[in-house]
């Protein structure tokens, strides 16, 4: 069996989850040779360095626990100059939960890019008293089938041909992520639902350093794989028959962690 035959079989018959490369798909004809430098010269990307994506990263996804007063975290975003009548209008949920003491906050919120918030309210979030953090991350949505796009089109294109060739119709909800100092995800999965197909992360690091954090974190201990976000890399997790444990390392240096996030889905049902 070829290279891509055993991942195809390790994706969808056994573990559920991959790692590769962009260089390998070039290397097995299934990307152009020069499509690495076609993807980091898309403006989508970035021309010089990854910190020309920060200011583009303008949503905060964050579910965390504090034993800090009701409206905390409203009262944390206003003091960073994001309008109330805005954060109204998009919502922060909180859950009080009497038995501990605690409030669960929850906000995805899209925003205007302040000049350091990023850096600052992560910082603010982590100094809340007795905090407790499932998910923090900042992101940017959109749409593949964008022109400043299009190289990412074209390599989750090629992922659905060697993977999931049955699937002739499918649709993408991609995102750019950034991981700050304080970001992470706990382990978690993503359930199934009868059109998701698989998840696929692109990492987009120019420069990483191990212990910076961010790894992904897959599969169950003591099995459980790491892996390091340096550019051209790529993870693919299941859906179809897996849905695998998976969470995010906490980022521990501000130079952070960059991919595309994109989760794959059929629009049309298989043939009976």
């Amino acid at each position: 069996m070829s290279k891509f035959g055993d991942l195809k079989k390790e994706l969808r018959e056994t573990t559920g989850y991959i790692e590769l490369s962009i260089n390998d798909l070039m290397e097995g004809g299934y990307l152009s040779p020069q499509f690495l430098d076609d993807i980091t010269l898309d403006s989508s990307l970035y021309l010089h360095d990854m910190d020309e994506m920060k200011p583009r990263m303008n949503s905060l996804r964050a579910d965390f626990r504090t034993t800090e007063k009701e409206n905390a975290l409203k009262s944390l975003l206003t003091d960073f100059g994001i309008d109330k009548l805005e954060l109204d209008e998009q919502g922060v949920d909180s859950d009080w939960n009497i038995e501990n003491g605690t409030i669960k906050y929850s906000i995805n919120h899209s925003f205007k890019y302040y000049n350091g918030l990023h850096n600052e309210l992560t910082e603010a979030i982590l100094n809340l008293p007795d905090i407790s953090i499932d998910q923090m991350w900042w992101f940017n949505s959109f749409q593949v089938d964008d022109p400043t796009a299009k190289q990412t089109k074209i390599l989750y294109d090629t992922l659905v041909k060697i993977f999931y060739p049955e699937y002739k119709d499918v649709r993408y909800n991609s995102h750019h992520t950034f991981y700050n100092k304080g970001c992470g995800i706990d382990d978690h999965s993503d359930g199934i639902n009868e059109s998701s197909l698989f998840a696929a992360l692109t990492y987009l690091n120019n420069r990483y350093e191990p212990s910076w954090g961010g790894r992904l974190r897959v599969g169950k201990e003591p099995n459980f794989k790491l892996i390091e976000p340096r550019f051209g890399k790529i993870s693919m997790l299941d859906f179809i028959k897996h849905n695998p444990m998976h969470g995010v390392e906490t980022v521990t240096d501000n130079n952070g962690r960059y991919a595309i996030l994109s989760f794959v889905y059929n629009n049309q049902p298989l043939p009976i």
